[in-house]
């Protein structure tokens, strides 16, 4: 952040850099305008995630037979899809990177660089996708309404059922099929390598247990109640290690009025003891 404003205020004329000239500001200042929001958004979150390891700290020492207190911050009765807090944060972000590169635009068509508009059109095509989706994400909402899951317990536990309420603005019953499925996903860091032989380190993600349940027809109700059985083993929720597992509730429904129906949100599944 304090590099773009140091380079956009040189650019300008607005600073005096002893041995330094820094020309073109048409140019420079698209890059300072997305570096700056860069280093913002990377310092908000930086922020957060040091506040949030003081806690998970705190708690380990406070409460270690409770994992979950410091996982994540759950609500005990159910997690929901939160609509305009998602949809301003995509919306601020698309308004962001479109005007940095309308700003870039503007410089390479008075400039007659051909081929740093060839680049920006890449990056212009990449935008106008990334637009078209949240779009289809804001119809969908405006459609559809927010996903909301309610749990039986808090929190759930390996070994038995879990049952779940599912729900959105919209009645399943509008729709012609409705999927729920319950996924365990571990990420790591493999070593993948290419045709070349040529590796790299990458984060990979696998399903650990996978199960679902479909509705169709006179199954469908406005809301759905579908249970689980988890299954036992190794597969607790670790939001907090280096390979982090994490059970995921996938709702997808489709063959009604408007967009298809997909999302997915957490949901807390932990040990019978209570161990880590």
């Amino acid at each position: 952040m304090l590099g773009s404003a140091l380079l956009a205020a040189a650019s300008t004329g607005h600073l005096a850099l002893q041995g330094a000239w820094v020309a073109a500001p048409a140019l420079v200042l698209p890059l300072c305008w997305l570096g700056g929001w860069a280093g913002g958004a990377m310092l908000v979150r930086g922020l957060r995630e040091m506040a949030f390891a003081r806690r998970r700290r705190r708690l380990r020492a406070e409460r270690p037979d409770e994992p979950w207190r410091r996982d994540h911050d759950w609500n005990p009765d159910g997690a929901r899809e939160r609509p305009i807090v998602e949809s301003g944060r995509a919306l601020l972000t698309l308004g962001v990177a479109g005007s940095g590169l309308a700003g870039l635009h503007a410089w390479a068509w008075r400039h007659d660089e051909w081929l740093a508009g060839l680049v920006l059109g890449l990056f212009t095509l990449f935008w106008l996708v990334w637009a078209a989706a949240v779009a289809l994400a804001l119809w969908r909402f405006a459609r559809h309404g927010a996903v909301r899951v309610e749990w039986h317990r808090f929190p759930l536990r390996l070994g038995e059922r879990a049952r779940f309420r599912v729900a959105c603005g919209r009645p399943f019953t509008d729709f012609g099929r409705a999927t729920v499925t319950l996924v365990c996903v571990r990420e790591k860091a493999e070593n993948v390598t290419d045709a070349d032989g040529d590796s790299a380190l990458t984060h990979v993600a696998h399903d650990r247990h996978r199960d679902e349940r479909t509705f169709t027809g006179a199954e469908l109700a406005p809301e759905l109640e579908v249970a689980f059985d988890l299954p036992g083993g190794p597969l607790a929720t670790r939001l907090g290690s280096d390979a982090p597992t994490y059970w995921e509730l996938h709702v997808e429904a489709d063959g009604g009025p408007g967009p298809r129906l997909a999302t997915a949100l957490l949901v807390p599944v932990y040990a019978r003891d209570g161990a880590p």
